[in-house]
């Protein structure tokens, strides 16, 4: 209690507190709450004043959006909208390009670049693995380990490949009659397509 009472009076500002929460009484008199039959007194429960607001010394940083998908639908809940229908994009077909790299290597190399230009063009996903692979810093193609290696990491690509096509404009050479015979030796035989591009 903060202060005495005199028997009989009403204590409006006595309370209770914690050190969290503060009790405050009201409504009886200290002769009642001594008296084992007295009725339970009235009260409240309020937050105890602080000299200044809590803060954490490490605040949580915001939450990551792992799925927008996800959370665009649950916006929609929490806002009472129905959630827009997913619509499913299709996948597109994935290839490896086949191309001539050795000879001259800077009129192949643009010739490669053009062949994944029209595969993108047909809404497929190519790979071209002696575009990826040679550029400076990755493999070097002179080298006939590093180049053993690349065709090696090409050829593991049309395993998972919906098909493999080859572009003949430039002729096909002992490099891309390899990957045509690598398609063939995958249990499922991946398909093997030609085409041309002028």
């Amino acid at each position: 209690m903060t202060e005495q009472q005199q028997p009989g009076t009403t204590s409006e500002s006595a309370f209770y507190s914690d050190g969290v929460h503060r009790i405050r009484f009201g409504g009886a008199t200290d002769a009642d709450r001594e008296s084992p039959f007295a009725e339970p007194t009235q009260w409240t429960l309020e937050p105890a004043p602080h000299p200044e607001p809590v803060t954490l010394r490490h605040p949580k940083p915001p939450r990551p959006i792992l799925d927008p998908a996800r959370e665009a639908m649950l916006a929609a809940l929490i806002g009472g909208k129905p959630p827009a229908p997913a619509v499913r994009q299709p996948r597109p077909t994935l290839v490896v390009l086949e191309s001539p790299y050795a000879g001259d290597v800077e009129a192949n190399l643009a010739y490669a670049r053009a062949c994944v230009a029209d595969s993108l063009a047909r809404g497929e996903a190519p790979i071209a693995s002696h575009l990826l692979y040679t550029q400076p810093g990755i493999l070097d193609d002179a080298d006939p380990a590093e180049r053993a290696l690349g065709i090696a990491a090409g050829h593991a690509w049309i395993g998972v490949a919906s098909k493999l096509v080859v572009y003949t404009d430039l002729g096909i050479n002992r490099g891309m009659e390899a990957g045509i015979a690598a398609a063939r030796s995958w249990a499922h035989e991946v398909p093997v397509e030609y085409r041309r591009l002028y």
